[in-house]
């Protein structure tokens, strides 16, 4: 026959199970995902607690981040047209132990940062992929005076106090982004930073191995929490310099000698950097600053900073043309007859001339 708890039966086994329950499931603490230390009593997570999106309704000194894309002073790529003289591209294949020049030209290195493809590529190891190589590129906010005919891997030594022209670029880092071809496996990318008073003292602003892809594809980084990419000379605690370091991570790993089969080249396309503060673009220009290459003024009057192309202008230009095309047929000038290029013919026959006298001493030519 079937068995009953009676009522004390009852009240002891309910008290194992809360006794059971309060032990097995005890909190001691709690913390959003963004905060550092856990924390008790009667706890308001806020947006911020746990690093989500906080919309906000006003701000000082900087802008929310949804409305950032609507202000074209605050959504333009910082690093465009950024310098060759600003930009040093060196390679390893030992891990970082020695770098040396990574061979590229001056136009390469611009085309890197000026929305315009480049292909910079991260080298390999016995003609493999392997963890222990990489590209550093260095770039800088400022002019230094480096001496002609330095090589690549010597430059950094001038990029300080000691030889600091002047300003060149002069805004605060919050993003990054890259355009790259990780070839079926992933790129890491490691940020830093270094202030004019100490340009060998670098500061990682971005460590993590998250693992970039793309055939080519699109990368962005947060990283730099608005510090600032260059400034005046005598703002010598600024972070004049900086570097980025992509390590080749393939993905088919030997772990014993952490290299791998794959011998396609991993290639950098594109790097840009975002901030909602800029003081100076230099050559980066309007679209540095504003987003688009080019100007107005009240009149409505638009200005581009170099050659305009198109395949037809409608309306009247005014100005002089620095070339012309010739015409299709042969014209006849006051003093000269011209061909179809616009070539003057020196010798030429005159068809016909008539001469009257009027018999007072006045004699007409006609032609």
């Amino acid at each position: 026959m079937p068995k009953y708890l009676d009522q004390n039966g009852l009240s002891y086994l309910w008290g194992k199970i809360k006794n059971y329950v309060t032990n097995a499931v005890k909190v001691t603490g709690i913390k959003g995902n963004a905060e550092s230390t856990y924390r008790t009593g009667n706890v308001n997570l806020t947006a911020a607690n746990v690093g989500a999106y906080e919309s906000k309704n006003y701000e000082r000194g900087t802008l929310d981040v949804g409305i950032r894309p609507l202000v074209d002073m605050t959504r333009g790529n910082r690093l465009a047209f950024l310098k060759a003289d600003q930009i040093i591209i060196e390679k390893t294949t030992d891990g970082g132990s020695t770098w040396e020049d990574a061979g590229y030209s001056d136009n390469q290195k611009i085309g890197l940062f000026s929305e315009n493809e480049s292909n910079i590529y991260i080298p390999l190891l016995n003609n493999h992929k392997s963890t222990q190589c990489g590209l550093r590129v260095t770039i800088t906010g400022m002019n230094y005076n480096v001496p002609n005919g330095t090589p690549e891997t010597q430059k950094y030594n001038y990029w300080n106090t000691t030889y600091v022209a002047s300003s060149e670029r002069y805004f605060n880092v919050r993003e990054w982004w890259f355009w790259l071809s990780s070839n079926n496996d992933t790129i890491k990318v490691q940020i830093q930073c270094a202030t004019g008073a100490k340009p060998n003292n670098w500061i990682n602003v971005f460590n993590t191995d998250f693992g970039m892809t793309g055939w080519s594809g699109s990368n962005w980084v947060r990283a730099g929490n608005g510090k600032t990419f260059g400034g005046g000379i005598n703002q010598t605690g600024n972070y004049w310099n900086w570097q980025l370091i992509f390590w080749s991570r393939p993905t088919d790993a030997n772990m014993s000698t952490g290299t791998f089969i794959s011998d396609t080249q991993q290639a950098i396309n594109q790097i840009r950097s975002y901030g909602d503060n800029i003081w100076l673009s230099g050559n980066g220009g309007n679209l540095a600053n504003k987003d688009h290459m080019y100007s107005w003024d009240n009149s409505k009057n638009v200005t581009f900073p170099a050659k305009v192309t198109a395949t037809q202008f409608v309306g009247s230009l005014n100005g002089n043309a620095s070339t012309a095309t010739s015409a299709t047929s042969a014209t006849s000038a006051t003093s000269a007859t011209k061909d179809g290029n616009g070539n003057v013919i020196a010798t030429t026959y005159q068809e016909k001339i008539s001469v009257s006298d009027d018999g007072n001493g006045t004699v007409t030519i006609t032609i």
